[in-house]
């Protein structure tokens, strides 16, 4: 890990330290959840994948952090396209960016970058949604609250594993 990035997740854990302090019902949360930002790396996943995701959870309003890739195809969604223009030296996202995310309500963010990177986990931790997901089971407390942990290797999969896991729960057969 290079030095800039050591020092930008000093600062995401120092600005955000009292974001995890947050208690939560995670049943709870998962079947209030109207808002949901996704933070989608550089990687092959279809419209019907992010679909299944986002019906998993029965969705009004989606947001896609489309992180250095272009956008995915067919997506009515509302997409914002990230580029390192969007973010410091310390990889940590520009003041403009955290503004638009703040005003926007989120219940529920995930990221499916694997491993986790700053700037897309950052914008999860700032989103204000009290539940914060994660497919790196390395990823920073308390960027995110929830490290959803699978042996899936592709974007695609991590993203049919999480509507697994959220199905799962909505329906209460993990707890």
């Amino acid at each position: 890990m290079k030095v800039l990035e050591k020092v930008g997740i000093a600062l995401a854990r120092w600005h955000l330290r009292e974001v995890g302090e947050r208690p939560f019902h995670l049943l709870q949360a998962l079947r209030s959840v109207r808002r949901i930002l996704v933070g989608l790396p550089p990687g092959d996943i279809s419209r019907e994948e992010l679909r299944m995701l986002t019906d998993s959870l029965s969705t009004k309003h989606v947001t896609l952090l489309c992180v250095e890739r272009p956008p995915v195809p067919g997506v009515r969604w509302e997409v914002w396209t990230l580029t390192s223009q969007d973010w410091t030296l310390w990889r940590l996202p520009k003041k403009k960016l955290l503004q638009r995310l703040r005003t926007s309500g989120y219940d529920l963010a995930v990221d499916l970058h694997l491993p986790f990177f700053l700037p897309s986990a950052y914008l999860c931790g700032a989103s204000g949604a009290s539940l914060r997901v994660s497919v790196d089971p390395e990823a920073p407390f308390p960027l995110f609250n929830v490290r959803y942990s699978t042996k899936a290797t592709s974007l695609r999969e991590r993203c049919l594993a999480l509507v697994d896991f959220f199905q799962s729960l909505r329906e209460g057969s993990v707890l």
